[in-house]
């Protein structure tokens, strides 16, 4: 793990879960809620394994490895992202669009739909 990216995982470990009657209470404008801290944890846990399994293909193809075992590995990551968006879309229905929409803000629910659209088709 790159120092840089340990020290935004202790960061972003300190931040306090942030919900809709946080906001209300603190007389906020808008509902701005994010996820909890646990499930920034555990997405950024699941990203840096990933990073790890992608520097062991870059190590792969430098050390000629078998295009059979590479391919295999390129899979293998795959399946971790979807894991890790499959995870992040049900948090953040969750914690994000539904406090959102509980909160009167219609427009949690379409940047949602947007971006599920968005993740489906495999483009931005």
């Amino acid at each position: 793990m790159e120092a840089g990216t340990k020290s935004t995982a202790l960061a972003f470990a300190k931040l306090p879960a942030f919900t809709c009657k946080t906001a209300i209470i603190l007389g906020m404008k808008e509902c701005d809620i994010y996820l909890p801290v646990e499930s920034i944890k555990e997405l950024l846990n699941r990203l840096l394994r990933i990073e790890g399994q992608v520097k062991g293909l870059q190590r792969m193809l430098k050390e000629r490895k078998s295009c059979d075992d590479i391919l295999i590995q390129i899979s293998a990551v795959k399946s971790a992202l979807n894991s890790v968006a499959i995870k992040l879309l049900k948090d953040h229905a969750e914690y994000c669009v539904k406090p959102g929409i509980e909160y009167g803000d219609i427009r949690a629910f379409e940047d949602f739909m947007g971006a599920l659209e968005k993740l489906i088709k495999g483009g931005c």
